[in-house]
């Protein structure tokens, strides 16, 4: 029994070894040879491919050195052979069994051309998700022309942005390299975070300004600063909520859905540009010289003590005897010692191609950059690379991958220190350098090293310890970060109509600033908290998005069209931070926490959060004219209080295309007519810490000095997502073969259940809870034009126009009942002027006194009531105005005059009002082209009308105060009964004269010549005889001019502030004048 069992096992096995064989017996051995243009030049490591009906890849070979090859093909599942190779014509032949293949591949002469976006042109929409016809998109979608901005010198996708697009206002804080941006879309929408838009690249959410790793310093982190402009294929900028919404809560304030470029069927093409740019301070502030400011000092002086005895100040009375008279006897002018003309350098490298299989594109990019102030530089390297794959013609795969790494010196920006005195002044190399005094050097006596004297002697100025020279050179203050981005795709289409779609993406963030200032660098003394002073922080943020999407069309006939998606998104963030400030070390050297002997500060942060959501979206098309778009996305995130976990944003469009009807079918002269109307609403999570944990603190004044802990805020379990009802009604059209179209949007935004503090009853144990109450509106309108005005083939000459502008109006409509105007959670006070939310006024109001000249005599600073009558006191002499109260000081000759508003005599609270708006009235931009044979002229001007701006910087020098240098301007100061003039006496500490009011605000409208730029496109056949596909070069300058009538440097920088007060200058460093030389070449 055993040896039968033991035959029967030995025949099963010895079938199985023998039937695969009997398989292979019946393979078609298919064999041949694949030449390169003849037979006479066999072609080694071709791609030899066997197909299935679905073009699916089922076996492959490569041809050896001879250009021969032989595979086994199955008699079942083959039905084509196809030959490939980089640079050659593919070739695809049916199968043919026992067919020895002779192949001729030809040389594939395509070349390449970049991929060009042109505004409403293009026929797809990127929504981000996925992607709609323009022809038929039911909302407010514009596209940036890209080719009308390679020429240009910018370094940011920011840059790039700026007036390229109705309704979107791209401001700059800083001219500093490397710094950020602040970008609207259609006004503020909360009073909690910011109103910085979504990005959107290549499909995936990128960590945007939820960037929570602690930072030493709010230098403006960009979500995009780490991307080469020159990588980007196409930008889209989603407007209302019907195409925002479908990102639920992250879409309020706005989405900008980014392309970065993929390869493309051809020959391999390599492209090359450089960029050499120089840049220049665009305007300076006239300030006092030595002998100048010495004389105003001693005036300041004299009028705060009743007049000048000779006994004060006597180092600055010009006497050359005194072993100080080096030190206060010059003339420098600090501004310039610490700028300088500026330098940039751009390098771009990329290679794009692809074949029948595959495409890819590889991206490669270097910036350098410093600064118009010495210390501002910046350094960038990226490298991108996309890959598409189609395996078969119903499967195809793409994958991404990029790394940035890029430096950050911000020693010409405002450090994260202060000075040692009771003041605390922010150290501000560019803010000292117009404070300190101009008769201080720049070196000491033997002029071995920098100048820095104590401030502790009487009368010597506190500017004389901070030399800004100095504490340039001697600091340290850099930002390392590392990005890294990466995306897998896969696109499977069952049928024609039905297709499924899966991505998955991470963007990881890195970054750590490390801060030094040494001792010598300040004059600093041991123990003082600034003695040898440092800061650290370091941490990272990973968004890592799983995006799977359907789409079917169950209908589709003549009259009918109907399409469906269905989007299912799952989102995981997690960041982890910390940052650590200390001093007093032993030695300037050792530049470490450990080496100290005080730990000043140290804080982190560590956080997670989840979100899962569903979007479902149908399209239905009548008649191919009429278009009707509804969507709804579900959404529950782990931000959300427990008693709201989830969230609906609907959204419902409709357009209209009358070209498609009778009485505009035959009309040649129009192309494109669409009215159209979208609802939608989106959202805004809150961006409060710990807002859904309780939290505790603790105290040591308990009962008997006992130590002990208590609940200080409680979880809000009911709070939920700010919510924006969107309505917007446009109107595309594209006429005369395309030489004229646009686009024209009317929209009301109304943003609901603002989440705010509100005050509650004592006897709950807390002062103030968070609710989901209050109202904003943002209404508006945008324009859009494109014009080719002339067009003539014959010469070759052609003028383009492009034209944009925009209005938006903003309300605080409503405020919970108990929320009190001043609340500290919301005001912000910059420069004196402090913030406040008031229901009926906008959000970006300046609110103080109003200022009307300046008192000429002693005699004219009377009160008077509400019919202009001067107010007698019970003696029968006129009343004085008083600042403050009835015991504050006097006005009189010399005093900034203000308006009683309500005529009691005094100046105080009572008379603040609303003296300034920051929003612009109307902004955008005029671009002309002109093109003539090779050479392409442009010339592109931005503007922004109606916006006030506090003038920080004029408030720092010419408010004569205290001992900081002045401007000029200061020379037309009062300085005597009569004088008529706009500039107050100069006292030390006369506070009154320098208080927030209209003499600091001011009409910052502005036209600015952005960009000049003239390129030449070398001819075809000097390209060829340079084996050149393309050559180009190019000459390029930025802000050349400004018609303004504002006082500071620039008005383009007066946006610094916060969310509920913006539009004012900090006298950041303005951005410059720059000019830039180019070359783009192709082969």
């Amino acid at each position: 029994m055993k040896i039968k069992l033991i035959q029967c096992t030995f025949l099963l096995c010895l079938l199985l070894l023998v039937l695969p064989r009997a398989g292979q017996a019946q393979d078609i051995e298919v064999k041949g040879t694949v030449y390169e243009n003849s037979k006479t030049n066999p072609l080694v490591g071709v791609n030899v491919i066997l197909l299935n009906a679905n073009n699916r890849i089922v076996l492959g070979t490569s041809t050896d050195i001879n250009g021969n090859f032989k595979i086994r093909v199955p008699k079942e599942g083959i039905a084509k052979i196809s030959f490939s190779f980089i640079g050659m014509v593919s070739q695809t032949f049916p199968l043919e069994a026992g067919k020895t293949y002779e192949v001729i591949l030809k040389e594939d002469n395509t070349t390449l051309t970049e991929v060009v976006v042109r505004g409403n042109r293009n026929t797809r929409a990127d929504m981000g998700l996925f992607q709609k016809d323009r022809r038929e998109l039911v909302s407010a979608v514009t596209s940036i022309d890209m080719k009308a901005l390679e020429t240009t010198g910018v370094s940011s996708v920011e840059q790039m942005l700026q007036g390229a697009a109705p309704g979107m206002l791209v401001t700059f804080n800083s001219g500093d390299p490397g710094a950020g941006a602040s970008i609207k879309i259609r006004g503020t929408t909360s009073l909690s975070g910011n109103s910085n838009p979504l990005w959107i690249i290549d499909g995936a959410e990128v960590i945007s300004d939820d960037y929570s790793v602690e930072s030493i310093t709010n230098f403006g982190y960009s979500p995009v600063g780490d991307i080469d402009p020159s990588d980007i294929e196409s930008i889209d900028i989603l407007k209302d909520a019907s195409a925002t919404a479908i990102y639920g809560s992250r879409g309020a304030n706005g989405v900008i859905v980014i392309k970065t470029k993929r390869g493309v069927k051809g020959k391999p093409q390599f492209s090359a540009s450089a960029k050499l740019n120089a840049t220049f301070v665009p305007k300076r502030i006239p300030m006092l010289n030595g002998d100048q400011q010495r004389i105003f000092l001693i005036e300041n002086y004299a009028n705060n003590n009743n007049g000048d005895d000779g006994s004060f100040l006597k180092e600055l009375r010009g006497d050359l005897t005194r072993k100080d008279a080096w030190m206060y006897n010059n003339n420098t002018d600090w501004v310039d010692e610490i700028s300088r003309t500026g330098f940039q350098q751009d390098y771009t490298f990329s290679l794009r191609g692809g074949g029948e299989r595959l495409n890819y594109y590889w991206g490669l990019g270097y910036t350098n950059e410093y600064g118009t102030t010495i210390g501002g530089g910046y350094d960038r390297f990226s490298t991108n690379v996309n890959l598409d794959y189609r395996i078969s013609d119903k499967l195809k795969i793409a994958t991404k991958f990029s790394y940035t790494h890029s430096l950050t010196d911000k020693r010409s920006s405002d450090h994260p220190l202060t000075t040692a005195d009771d003041a605390k002044r922010t150290i501000s190399p560019l803010g000292f350098a117009r404070a300190r005094a101009a008769y201080f050097p720049v070196y000491n006596e033997n002029g071995t090293e920098y100048n820095i004297e104590r401030a502790d002697q009487e009368g010597t100025s506190w500017t004389s310890q901070y030399n800004p020279v100095a504490i340039i050179d001697y600091s340290s203050f850099k930002t390392l970060a590392n990005r890294f981005t990466s995306a897998v795709q896969i696109n499977y289409d069952l049928t024609r109509r039905i297709g499924l779609y899966s991505q998955v993406s991470v963007d990881y963030r890195q970054s750590g600033d490390d801060y030094f200032m040494p001792p010598y660098a300040i004059g600093a003394i041991a123990g003082e908290d600034n003695y040898n002073y440092g800061m650290k922080s370091d941490g990272y943020q990973m968004k890592l998005v799983n995006n799977n999407r359907i789409f079917v069309i169950p209908v589709e006939t003549e009259k009918h069209h109907l399409d469906m998606t269905a989007v299912v998104d799952l989102i995981y963030n997690r960041s982890n931070s910390m940052s650590i400030a200390y001093s007093n070390g032993a030695n300037p050297s050792l530049r470490e926490a450990d080496g100290s002997a005080r730990i000043n500060n140290i804080s982190g942060s560590k956080g997670l959060s989840t979100s899962i959501s569903l979007v479902l979206n149908a399209h239905y098309k009548f008649m191919d004219r009429y278009n009707l778009d509804v969507s709804l996305k579900t959404e529950g995130s782990s931000l959300y209080g427990k008693d709201n976990p989830y969230s609906l944003f609907p959204t419902v469009g409709l357009s209209y295309d009358m070209k498609k009807e009778g009485f505009l079918v035959d009309k040649e002269w129009v192309d494109l007519l669409k009215p159209r109307f979208a609802f939608g609403r989106s959202g805004k999570l809150p961006n409060v810490a710990n807002i859904l944990s309780v939290t505790y603190g603790a105290g040591s004044d308990g009962y008997l000095g006992d130590s002990y802990t208590f609940i200080n805020k409680f979880a809000y379990d009911n709070v939920h997502e700010e919510r924006t009802n969107d309505f917007n009604y446009g109107l595309d059209w594209n006429m005369f073969n395309s030489r004229f179209s646009g686009e024209f949007n009317y929209y009301t935004r109304k943003t609901t259940d603002l989440l705010l503090l509100q005050s509650v009853a004592s006897s709950s144990g807390f002062s103030q809870q968070y609710t989901n109450f209050g109202t904003i509106k943002n209404q508006g309108w945008e324009l859009g034009l494109n014009a080719v005005w002339i067009e003539k083939p014959n010469i070759r000459f052609r003028w383009k126009s492009y034209f944009n502008i925009a209005h938006n109006r903003n309300k605080l409509v409503e405020l919970p009942e108990n929320f009190e105007a001043d609340n500290e959670a919301y005001t912000q006070t910059v420069e004196g002027f402090k913030s406040k939310l008031v229901p009926g006024d906008v959000i970006g109001g300046f609110y103080g006194f109003k200022a009307l000249g300046v008192y000429a005599n002693d005699a004219d600073a009377i009160a008077r009531d509400f019919n202009g009558n001067p107010i007698y006191n019970s003696d029968g002499t006129p009343k004085m105005l008083r600042y403050n109260s009835a015991s504050g000081h006097e006005f009189r000759g010399g005093d900034v005059i203000y308006q009683d508003i309500n005529h009691d005599g005094l100046i105080n609270d009572l008379d603040m009002v609303q003296i300034g708006d920051a929003n612009p009235d109307v902004f955008g931009m005029f671009r002309n082209e002109f093109n003539w044979k090779q050479w392409s002229l442009t010339v592109g001007l931005y503007y922004n009308f109606g916006q006030d701006v506090v003038n920080g910087m004029r408030r720092n020098t010419e408010g004569m105060t205290g001992q900081d240098n002045q401007a000029r301007s200061v020379e037309r100061r009062w300085r005597k009964q009569g004088d008529v003039t706009d500039i107050p006496r100069a006292e030390r500490n006369a506070t009154w004269n320098t208080v927030a009011s209209t003499r600091w605000v001011e009409d910052a409208s502005f036209i600015k010549l952005k960009e000049l730029s003239l390129t030449y496109q070398f001819d075809k056949n000097i390209c060829q005889k340079l084996r050149l596909n393309q050559l180009s070069i190019w000459a390029n300058v930025q802000n050349l001019w400004t018609w303004t009538k504002y006082k500071g440097i620039d008005p383009e920088i007066g946006s610094g502030g916060g969310i509920t007060i913006f539009g004012v200058d900090k006298q950041n460093t303005a951005p410059p004048i720059r000019l830039t030389f180019g070359l783009r070449a192709s082969f």
